[in-house]
């Protein structure tokens, strides 16, 4: 698909203290799946990511040559994921908005967790 526009954000839209109160539930929700045994470790490429010669590494590992143009990629970070209501509604207009500005005009009717 060809877009105008590849992505579209808001500038300081959400307040601070609640971009705290996220940042500290993602961190709460990241310990709990370690305590767990999980893995909250982001991957991109269809799962892919932080490798180097098959093996994990992270993107200090590499050098900058393979951090700018090798065929490794390294996302060094930890994920969460929410299904809290409020999260949904404080994002859900703006989702909304950014796709009618940008002209996506897709049709989208719910989400998923984030």
């Amino acid at each position: 698909m060809n877009l105008h526009y590849q992505y579209y954000w808001f500038k300081e839209v959400i307040p601070h203290d609640t971009c705290d109160k996220i940042i500290k539930m993602g961190n709460e929700q990241i310990e709990l799946v370690r305590k767990e045994g999980g893995d909250a470790s982001g991957t991109t490429r269809g799962g892919g990511g932080k490798t180097k010669d098959d093996k994990r590494v992270s993107a200090k590992e590499l050098t900058p040559k393979e951090q700018n143009g090798g065929d490794y990629y390294a996302r060094d970070c930890q994920v969460a994921w929410f299904n809290n209501q409020w999260l949904y509604d404080l994002v859900w207009p703006y989702l909304l908005e950014a796709n009618e500005s940008s002209g996506w005009k897709w049709d989208i009717e719910w989400a998923d967790f984030w």
